[in-house]
């Protein structure tokens, strides 16, 4: 929710408002989602390449990190 409602900037598809590109968990990782050693997040390849958007899809690649105990 932190990524749908905060900064366009951070969404994964930053040219037009919407969000297609999206991770679901079931209820049995919610508890591991909650760790605070846990963390999703959208990668801007504009940091990594120089015009990435020649390149590279417009679709921004969404990672998890889930801490499983």
């Amino acid at each position: 929710m932190d990524i749908a409602e905060g900064n366009p900037a951070f969404w994964s598809y930053p040219s037009f408002p919407s969000h297609i590109d999206h991770i679901l968990i079931t209820n049995e990782l919610f508890d591991e989602f909650e760790s605070s050693d846990s963390e999703i997040t959208v990668f801007n390849p504009n940091n990594y390449v120089s015009n990435s958007q020649m390149y590279i899809s417009d679709h921004r690649p969404v990672a998890i990190k889930l801490q499983i105990n």
